[in-house]
């Protein structure tokens, strides 16, 4: 019985232990999220918008990308991916397509400029993440939006 009380004791206690460390680890993982530039080099969300447009200046249905996400999880400077599919080339029109997903991004700033902020530079993009704004930088992926 002693055994077994010893044993329940020590568990308990490592299982209070880990779950505080756990704890304590997210708690310093989100400060350092919160202190430090995080980018992601490829988000979908212009693609993703004009097939179903939400607005992602609040919390959204998806939960790909948004402003309220972005800003929790410490997302500073998130790439906003200028995606044209290849088979664009064969049937036309990728320039348009490109350039009506930069415009639905810069519209996206506009809309909400105390939220976002378009980045055309690194400096850009610090000046944004010390503003408190979260920072939309633009990359084509593919050049297919190049004719």
């Amino acid at each position: 019985m002693n055994k077994f009380k010893i044993t329940a004791l020590f568990a308990i206690s490592i299982f209070a232990t880990t779950c505080s460390n756990d704890q304590m680890l997210r708690t310093r993982a989100n400060e350092l999220a919160q202190k430090f530039i995080i980018t992601d080099g490829h988000i979908d969300t212009p693609w993703k918008l004009s097939k179903n447009y939400e607005d992602i200046s609040v919390r959204t249905k998806t939960g790909d990308f948004d402003y309220v996400r972005a800003k929790e999880g410490g997302l500073d400077v998130p790439f906003m991916a200028i995606y044209i599919p290849s088979s664009y080339l064969e049937t036309g029109g990728a320039k348009e397509k490109a350039d009506s997903l930069i415009d639905m991004v810069e519209q996206i700033a506009n809309k909400d400029p105390d939220k976002f902020e378009i980045a055309y530079s690194l400096s850009d993009a610090n000046r944004i993440f010390k503003e408190g704004k979260v920072a939309l930088p633009m990359g084509m992926e593919n050049g297919a939006g190049i004719e």
